[in-house]
């Protein structure tokens, strides 16, 4: 008792993926083990809290090594330390078996990326009807989220999946902050950090475009220039950009010259990991009217709340 007293005057425990794999609260840090828990901890989460048969997992734990060379018992080894490694961190994880696979149940407020895309939701929510202000504050929590690359430290063939598209989310974040902070102004500010992403990504079309902007608003329009120059295959509106720029386009200055041409409402992406699982035949039934997916390059305003569906390969 005295210690669910304990749990709940502090902040509330939350399992990191933006980072290290590993549980937070406040101060407080807390390992959950070694390379193969931690993998298979990340593959129950990525799930969604549906089941994970033992052949994905073994995919996920032992990397793609002949998975008959691990015979059942060593992934129910491998739960009781799941089960373990939860147990002194505040968070009411239940693992249980159903048949073949494994079916990890974890609240929303104790799982980081579930958060952190709940927030961008709102977030984005927010900048469509107006309320700058709180939006940007809201973003801001969700990339305090991000304490470096995810999944820090773990490999394999699917860890490195799932990092690439958490980065994503995490950059599709970034430059929804970006457009709103240089609308309020704060061009100058946002110059370093689109930089980086453009250094990082020169086909990231929207940041190259937010980029553009910033340094045209601040005057240097010839950086603006060697953005453009940058970027591999620039689309045309790009060069329309640079275009009105050298003509010193007053209309640039407006706040909705930020929105990217054309582009979609960044969506909080749901994130699957390579294909479905086997005993999920269903899930393309169940989603007749689902708009087709696009790949988001923009921050545009409209609160869209597309989601992407899992990916392939």
């Amino acid at each position: 008792m005295t210690a669910e007293i304990a749990v709940r005057e502090g902040p509330p425990p939350v399992l990191s993926l933006l980072g290290p794999v590993e549980v937070l609260r406040g101060d407080s840090r807390f390992s959950l083990g070694g390379p193969q828990v931690k993998r298979m901890i990340v593959a129950l989460v990525e799930a969604g809290g549906k089941p994970v048969s033992h052949d994905r997992l073994k995919e996920w734990v032992w990397q793609g090594q002949p998975t008959d060379g691990y015979p059942a018992d060593a992934l129910h080894g491998l739960a009781s330390a799941v089960r373990k490694a939860f147990k002194d961190t505040g968070i009411s994880a239940s693992l249980g078996k159903e048949g073949l696979s494994y079916r990890l149940r974890i609240a929303d407020e104790h799982v980081d990326v579930r958060l952190f895309r709940e927030e961008v939701r709102q977030a984005v929510h927010l900048l469509a009807s107006g309320q700058d202000t709180p939006a940007v504050r809201l973003l801001n929590q969700a990339l305090a989220r991000s304490k470096g690359e995810p999944l820090t430290g773990l490999d394999g063939r699917l860890v490195g999946q799932y990092r690439e598209a958490l980065g994503t989310e995490v950059t599709q974040a970034r430059l929804v902050l970006a457009a709103a902070r240089i609308k309020g102004g704060e061009h100058g500010e946002q110059i370093a950090p689109l930089k980086a992403v453009v250094e990082q990504d020169r086909d990231n079309v929207a940041a190259a475009w937010l980029l553009m902007h910033a340094y045209f608003r601040d005057h240097r329009w010839e950086l603006a220039h060697r953005v453009l120059q940058g970027v591999p295959t620039a689309p045309e509106f790009l060069r329309d950009l640079e275009r009105r720029m050298l003509k010193s386009d007053p209309d640039l200055y407006r706040p909705e010259a930020i929105d990217l041409p054309g582009a979609p409402a960044p969506p909080v992406i749901v994130t699957r990991v390579d294909t479905p699982e086997p005993d999920e035949p269903q899930q393309k039934q169940e989603e007749p009217q689902q708009e087709k997916p696009q790949k988001p390059k923009g921050p545009g305003q409209r609160d869209k709340r597309h989601q992407h569906q899992p990916r392939r390969g």
